[in-house]
């Protein structure tokens, strides 16, 4: 049997009149420009808006109708041409970014009753005042086939059935291009791209960022039974779910990520306090002196606990990181810095200086001499420190503080009486500081360290501070000015007290306005300015309160100055942004699979219980309404979880074995 003669593709247009003459771009010639491209399915519309384009409506491979109505197709094209009506482009758009395809407008909109999924390519020539061409681009997902019949009653206008012409995939290609060719306004789900490039979709950057902030909030925490395997594969296959069509292994590095962060220093960028929010007394005599020199020194705290050497350091560490960041531009990122209570808890992040880091609660005695002068020398260019299989770096100008408690006790001598201030010999300080640091340390390394780093100590007898630098002159010691050793401000406690209890939600109002104070001050402390003194003023308002006014330089037209009422109470400020906790109750679902798995598989090894039927009737006095009482009880019914329970039953066996002892007793007697 002889085979059929190559045929000629042909066009829409010559397949309804063979004088047609051939368009622009041929079928052919739409092939032979897309080779080597392929398309890429988008996640979201992209829509388009340019002139008519050289490509015409029948210039498109399709054949006139679909006639055989049994025959199914994947996908058609529908041609409704000189459509006359106002058709809103802009709400069009809309409608088709927020996919919500049942609201768009007549005939925009498919008819029927159709259910399974599809896309949509819309194509709108304009032909005058509101007259247009309207072309849609019809593709059923999954590769499914529906019947020409259903086809049919989706279409307003004309269907169409795209001609191949046994050139599927090549052919797939030209449609797009003499598609996209049409000009006018487009709504399109594919894209032709170069062949050696990603078919991922385009993910917008919001959608990209929702996607992480699902994945902080919702995804598994462990992975001890595969969770981030099963999870991920239920996430990436959820159509409605923001991780639909996510690359599994990235949201496996992001969970592994988020799991590696307790093996590694704490990234602290919730912490609610600045400079504004301590004492004036502690800005004056321990802050001020240290500010001029966190761009190349260290800070040492030593001493006392409970008088704020933590929260003073956090504070400066966070006003450290806003500083840099500031300097190189980076206003998308908010501040930022580490804290641990051991050196080798840094290997795991490089040192930048936006990120400072706090050596707290350590043992700072054991560390040695070249660890601790490398952390404390800022400006140094090569600070590493040795790690297990590997080394914490620390970058140029990266701050870094050292918080410790030990000192020597009988070397802090008294101060004398009505003496706000005085000065020790450097060597009564050098024996006051030498505990906290390892018995390897020489005299020279010592000096060394002093050289690098500001010096704080607090004692029962005063504060001592110590600026960088190699001189063996007096270190001025100050008196503490209130019998309230705490250097957070009163105003600022129920806040510190809210984010250690964990009933923070966000920082507080004022939070930013506060930190911009704070870089003011350490502005004018690095340029040498002249800054006025803060101080604290005690009065009465006119109802008779006392008033504390914490009052603070203003500062670029920022005022700091807080108010404090000491005989109110100060727990819960009203404008406290307070997180709701769980009641202690709603932990018992917690327990509500694992309970009920041990009663499935442990119900036949349970003894059978024997319900005792009693006719309250038959039963007077107290011990009646006991029982009343306890069945009120019963699962199901409020009850005060502190009150004792105690069982009715106990009361009536008393009464009974009363009764019993009563009758023998009588026999006995007889």
């Amino acid at each position: 049997m002889a085979s059929l003669p190559p045929q000629r593709s042909v066009s829409l247009a010559q397949s309804m009149n063979e004088a047609t003459l051939d368009g622009t771009t041929t079928w052919e010639e739409a092939i032979g420009i897309t080779d080597g491209m392929k398309i890429m399915t988008l996640d979201k519309p992209l829509v388009v808006n340019k002139p008519i384009g050289a490509i015409k409506i029948g210039d498109l491979p399709a054949k006139d109708e679909i006639v055989d109505s049994m025959n199914k197709k994947v996908q058609f094209l529908e041609v409704l041409m000189d459509y006359e009506g106002d058709l809103d482009l802009k709400i069009i758009e809309t409608l088709f970014k927020q996919q919500r395809y049942s609201d768009l407008p007549e005939p925009i909109k498919m008819k029927g009753n159709n259910l399974h999924p599809y896309t949509m390519q819309l194509f709108l020539l304009p032909k005058g005042a509101n007259k247009w061409d309207i072309v849609k681009h019809v593709r059923f997902a999954d590769g499914t086939r529906m019947m020409s019949s259903t086809i049919k009653t989706m279409c307003t206008g004309r269907p169409l059935e795209i001609n191949y012409q046994k050139n599927f995939r090549e052919g797939s290609r030209a449609l797009q291009y003499l598609l996209e060719g049409l000009g006018g306004f487009q709504v399109r789900y594919h894209q032709l791209v170069p062949g050696n490039a990603s078919t991922k979709p385009v993910k917008e950057t919001e959608d990209i960022r929702k996607g992480f902030t699902f994945l902080k909030e919702h995804g598994p925490q462990e992975n001890s039974n595969g969770e981030f395997t099963s999870w991920t594969e239920e996430q990436v296959n959820d159509p409605n779910g923001p991780l639909f069509r996510w690359d599994r292994g990235t949201i496996k590095e992001y969970l592994r990520c988020l799991a590696d962060k307790g093996s590694q220093a704490k990234t602290i960028a919730d912490w609610p306090l600045t400079l504004v929010d301590f004492t004036p007394w502690a800005i004056n005599l321990v802050i001020a002196p240290v500010l001029p020199y966190v761009i190349e020194s260290g800070v040492i705290w030593i001493g006392k606990s409970y008088v704020g050497k933590s929260p003073l350091s956090y504070t400066l560490a966070k006003v450290l990181s806003a500083y840099w960041l500031l300097q190189e531009g980076r206003d998308d990122q908010g501040p930022t810095f580490q804290t641990a209570n051991h050196l080798d808890y840094f290997r795991k992040e490089m040192g930048r200086r936006t990120k400072p880091r706090v050596y707290d609660d350590g043992n700072l005695p054991t560390e040695l001499p070249a660890s601790v002068k490398a952390i404390l020398e800022v400006s140094g260019v090569d600070r590493k420190t040795m790690a297990r299989y590997n080394a914490s770096s620390y970058e140029k100008n990266q701050f870094c503080q050292v918080c410790s408690n030990p000192y020597d006790h009988q070397a802090a001598k008294p101060m004398d009486k009505n003496v706000s201030s005085d000065q020790v010999d450097f060597k009564t300080f050098y024996d006051l500081v030498r505990p906290s640091f390892h018995k390897d340390f020489n005299d020279e390394d010592l000096i060394a360290v002093f050289k690098r780093s500001a010096i704080v100590v607090f004692t029962d007898m005063g504060i001592y501070v110590r600026p960088p630098g190699t001189q063996q002159t007096p270190v001025k010691r100050h008196a503490w000015p209130s019998d309230d050793l705490g250097m957070v401000s009163p105003c600022a406690r129920p806040i510190f007290d809210a984010y250690k209890k964990g009933n923070l939600s966000k920082l507080p109002p004022n939070h930013s306005v506060n930190l911009q104070w704070s870089l003011n001050l350490l502005q004018a402390a690095l340029d040498g300015e002249a800054v006025g003194r803060c101080y604290t003023v005690m009065q009465k308002d006119f109802s008779g309160k006392k008033v504390v006014r914490e009052c603070r330089p203003e500062l670029a037209n920022i005022d700091a100055t807080t108010v404090f009422y000491p005989d109110l109470c100060q727990d819960a400020p009203a404008s406290l942004p307070a997180k709701r906790l769980k009641s202690v109750r709603s932990s018992n679902a917690l327990l509500t699979n694992e309970t009920s798995h041990d009663e499935h598989h442990h119900d036949e090894d349970k003894p059978k219980q024997v319900f005792i039927s009693v006719a309250f009737s038959e039963i007077e006095g107290p011990i009646a309404k006991d029982i009343c009482n306890f069945c009120r009880s019963a699962p199901g019914s409020e009850m005060d979880i502190a009150s004792p329970i105690r069982d009715p039953m106990d009361d009536l066996s008393q009464e009974l074995d009363a009764l019993v002892a009563e009758e023998l007793a009588k026999d006995d007697h007889q």
